[in-house]
């Protein structure tokens, strides 16, 4: 799967695999342009925040870049579903639900729990 970048501020852009955000950086050499990987965040708009900050994003470029974004990953994938189906677009989103998949796994969680090393 691609990413595919929703936002750019600058040096700086926010990307979906549909799996995570990804803060990219703008990198250029031997005179092209491209968007290098710096963090990858599945959880909440307040790590991203935090990883903007620890990677040197500007102040200005991160509230540009985090401006609408909602609480969480998951509640920003339903929306970028709800708004790709509405425009008939192709979606940032997978388009099955991983969470899903392992919850319906053969294992449950103690079982996977068990398979983690110690």
């Amino acid at each position: 799967m691609s990413d595919r970048s929703f936002r750019d501020a600058n040096e700086w852009s926010l990307a979906s695999d549909g799996i995570q955000w990804i803060l990219q950086r703008r990198r250029q050499k031997n005179g092209r342009v491209s968007w290098r990987p710096v963090s990858f965040v599945r959880s909440t708009r307040a790590i991203l925040a935090r990883c903007m900050r620890e990677k040197g994003v500007p102040t200005a470029d991160a509230e540009q870049l985090l401006a609408g974004l909602p609480p969480t990953f998951d509640e920003w994938l339903q929306a970028s579903r709800s708004w790709s189906e509405t425009l008939n677009a192709p979606s940032l989103a997978p388009t099955t639900d991983l969470v899903d998949e392992a919850e319906t796994s053969d294992f449950g969680l103690e079982e996977q729990m068990n398979l983690l090393p110690d």
